[in-house]
């Protein structure tokens, strides 16, 4: 008798061992990071991550490293947000003492390194996650973006209006749980009007497993599975109109492992007709030594020479796998930065920019790739100015990029009808308006490069001006 009782006791001890409960006190906290390697997706035999229950022995030690990140998590006060929603919050009309108390019921962890949102063809960029981590849950409470708006990237913040709960804690076996999240992100008011995007994220959770986990990395004893499905339901704004993007759902697989402060290992599947589409897998891993790829982007993307001959152009890092960066403008000038921003001279030219990005940690000898991007510097803009029957007539930029500026001053307040006419070589009439003395814009942004001529007449007389896109 005493035999079994042992036997029990030692198997209840085992099982109890087996089941392990996440606490929010073994997720991230503010200084932390993590490093992270990508795994190459095998479309034709995509890993099979839907297994789950009690004690079960999951294996996925022969996963390919593609890329390697890192996730951050920082306080909120370092999160680099908090005074974009001050002046925000202030804007509204709140006093200083309810913003500053409202940001820190709202935030106390920034998570950076994860990029959830993206809206096509506006410069909103630098995402980052701005949570609330507490002994019951981790929630989204806040996005933290930025706006690029002559050639400065001005930090902003969308505050959740229905908050998204990532996580219930503690995190047991068989625990469930649900989350409605919306936030709008974007700007109003814009150089172009509203631009963003309105997220809705209907989050449905279950701790579908626990048992042992092998990656690439390391082999875990006791580990946590969750199966979270999404359904983002998002909308697009682009100043008056609405677009309704088709309802998108996906279904995360996460791993916990109590000596780690984010999951060990995630995969996060498409569902398509009913079908899991595996898209992404991560892990938790140490430096490996990966073949980087050297990448970058500039803004503007038509740089135009100012008054001085002078344009200055923010170059944007998008190199893979890289750890030391080496700029050659190609002028003489070189920069070690991340991201630098340089000033070129001379409207006409073109700049054969160089980045040299390089592997160094982990690799003996370092690898390195290298990228040539040409950069055009046009020529300074000009204006042009004609008199006609006491009219001032100011026509600008000359080239034209998308907007033509038509300033007409006259020296007295008279009533007095002008017709503007804009035609192509062919003969084309393209835009024709009765105008008052005052500021106009025509709008070439879908006109095709090449010369056009812009009429300007009144009862009088007219000038004709000769403009070149």
């Amino acid at each position: 008798m005493r035999t079994y009782l042992l036997l029990f006791f030692w198997m209840t001890c085992c099982y109890l061992q087996a089941q392990i409960t996440y606490t929010a006190g073994d997720y991230a906290s503010a200084g932390e990071r993590f490093l992270l390697s990508t795994a190459i997706v095998d479309t034709i035999n995509p890993p099979d991550f839907s297994l789950n229950g009690a004690d079960v022995a999951w294996d996925y030690s022969d996963l390919n490293i593609t890329t390697q990140s890192t996730i951050e998590f920082t306080s909120a006060g370092s999160s680099g947000y908090q005074q974009g929603f001050l002046f925000t919050c202030l804007a509204s009309g709140n006093n200083i003492f309810f913003c500053n108390t409202q940001w820190a019921e709202l935030v106390n962890l920034g998570i950076k390194g994860e990029v959830d949102i993206n809206i096509p063809n506006v410069p909103i960029s630098n995402f980052t996650r701005l949570a609330n981590k507490s002994n019951a849950a981790l929630a989204n409470t806040m996005v933290g973006f930025s706006f690029e708006q002559g050639g400065f990237n001005i930090p902003l913040t969308s505050v959740y209006e229905n908050i998204d709960t990532i996580y219930q804690f503690p995190l047991a076996y068989q625990n469930t749980f649900e989350s409605d999240g919306r936030v709008v992100v974007g700007i109003t008011d814009g150089p172009t009007g509203d631009i963003g995007i309105s997220v809705n994220t209907k989050r449905s959770t279950v701790v579908e497993g626990y048992g042992s986990l092998v990656t690439p990395y390391k082999a875990y004893d006791n580990t946590l599975k969750l199966k979270t499905t999404v359904q983002n339901t998002d909308t697009l704004v682009l100043d008056s109109a609405r677009v309704a993007i088709p309802v998108n759902e996906t279904i995360t697989y996460e791993w916990f492992d109590l000596e780690y402060g984010v999951p060990v290992l995630s995969a996060t599947a498409r569902v398509i007709g009913g079908f899991e589409l595996v898209t992404s897998i991560q892990f938790i891993d140490t430096t490996r030594c990966l073949q980087p790829l050297a990448l970058f982007i500039s803004t503007p993307f038509q740089p135009v020479a100012d008054e001085n001959g002078e344009a200055e152009i923010s170059f944007s890092n998008q190199s893979i796998n890289a750890d030391s960066l080496v700029w050659d403008f190609m002028d003489g000038n070189t920069s070690t930065r991340e991201n630098p921003t340089h000033t070129f001279t001379g409207g006409g030219n073109t700049y054969n920019v160089q980045l040299i990005a390089c592997k160094t940690e982990g690799c003996s000898p370092a690898l390195c790739d290298t990228i040539q991007i040409p950069v055009t510097i046009e020529d300074t803009p000009t204006s042009l100015v004609e008199v006609l029957n006491g009219l001032t007539i100011d026509v600008f930029p000359s080239p034209v990029n998308d907007w033509l500026q038509v300033n007409i001053e006259q020296p007295q307040a008279i009533r007095q009808d002008i017709q503007l006419e804009l035609y192509n070589l062919n003969g084309q009439s393209l835009y024709r308006q009765s105008v008052q003395p005052g500021r106009h814009q025509i709008d070439f942004s879908n006109l095709a490069a090449g010369i056009y001529l812009l009429n300007v007449r009144t009862a009088e007389g007219q000038k004709t001006f000769k403009l070149v896109k």
